[in-house]
Order: C-alpha cells, then sequence, then structure tokens
C-alpha cells in the first residue's frame, strides 16, 4: 500500500480525481500501528538507524504501548545494505525473530528497495517503510508545527533543520519529481470507475 504521504501527492489525486485525500504520513500511522501491535501483543522490530535511537525506543515504545510482546531492533552499516548476500542474511537474522511488524528506516528509496527485495525474506506480516518515523517517535528528530504540515511546507521545515542530509532531496530530486506529478493523468480504467 503507497500512501498519499506528501502535500503535493495529495493534492494531484484531488485533482486527478475530483475528491478531497487527505495526507497521510508514515509518522502519523505508526502510533496507531503500534497501539494495534500492543492492543494484539505482536512483536515489532526496527531496521535502521544508530543505536541512540534504539536505546531511546527501548524507553519510549514500551511507556506508551505497553502490550508490545518483544521489541528488536538491527542498525545495519550502509555496506551491509547494499550487499545483496548480507542482505539476505540479516532478513534471515530478522526472520529468526519472528517479527509481525518491521519498520524500516534506512532512508528514501534505500529502505523501499530494501522492502522490495528482501522483505519476504524477513517474515514480517507487515513492512513500513517510514523513514523518519521512528526518530519522531524516540524524540530524536522534531516534526514540523502543524501549521505548516497542514499547509504542506513541512519539507521546507525538515529542509531547515537537516539540510545536509535533505538538500538534494528536496531541492534537485523535489522539482523534477513535482513535474511528473503535476502531468499525472488517470488511466481510463479508474477515470471510469470514478464517474
Amino acid at each position: 500500500m503507497l500512501l498519499a504521504d506528501g502535500a503535493p501527492i495529495a493534492a494531484c489525486a484531488g485533482r486527478l480525481t475530483g475528491h478531497a485525500w487527505p495526507r497521510l504520513a508514515g509518522a502519523d500511522l505508526l502510533p496507531m500501528i503500534l497501539a494495534e501491535s500492543a492492543a494484539a501483543h505482536r512483536t515489532v522490530g526496527f531496521l535502521g538507524g544508530f543505536p541512540d535511537l534504539h536505546r531511546k525506543l527501548e524507553v519510549t515504545v514500551p511507556k506508551y504501548f505497553p502490550g508490545i510482546a518483544r521489541l528488536q531492533f538491527w542498525g545495519p552499516e550502509r555496506d551491509e545494505i547494499e550487499d545483496p548476500e548480507r542482505s539476505r542474511q540479516l532478513a534471515r537474522k530478522i526472520e529468526r525473530y519472528a517479527v509481525d511488524v518491521l519498520v524500516v528506516g534506512l532512508g528514501k528509496p534505500r529502505q523501499e528497495l530494501w522492502i522490495d527485495h528482501y522483505g519476504a525474506s524477513t517474515g514480517a506480516r507487515v513492512l513500513l517503510a517510514f523513514g523518519a518515523a521512528a526518530d519522531f517517535l524516540a524524540g530524536t528528530a522534531t516534526r514540523a508545527p502543524r501549521l505548516l504540515r497542514e499547509s504542506g511546507l513541512e519539507w521546507l521545515y525538515r529542509l531547515a533543520r537537516d539540510p545536509r542530509r535533505l538538500a538534494h532531496r528536496y531541492l534537485v530530486e523535489g522539482p523534477p519529481a513535482f513535474l511528473t506529478l503535476h502531468r499525472a493523468r488517470l488511466a481510463p480504467e479508474f477515470r471510469s470507475a470514478l464517474e
């Protein structure tokens, strides 16, 4: 499932379908999924991030979601993620822990590609490419104020807070992606389904 996690995506979907589409970011959805996981006593794993993030999540997650059966963390190095054999080994290691929900935060598009190639091998029932959502949950990063999120300017807030990491994504990759999105058209079979 793909989320309309950016204001431009939600706006484009609304333009194409004639229906309002809510913006739903992983950071908004993760607490809901963890609450459901806690209610069902599921196991949750976090793939990606540094030891400091994992230590904070070890405290934060049980505090707010005490029913989670078990937490597990993996913080692979970039070369491990980019090596197919080592990624297969990592997926098998995750499978041995019988994780129900795996939150993958390896950065875009690495996390989506890793899930596509190795996610099924982890045995996880749900895999979430939620990027910074774990950082927000742990308190190692802050979200934009609600007004900026609701006005579609969360990207600007994040860029100002972390320009070194996000400048290329938002200033170099962003404009061509925005143009592609602006040119998007609804496939005929979807258009007829909406009429």
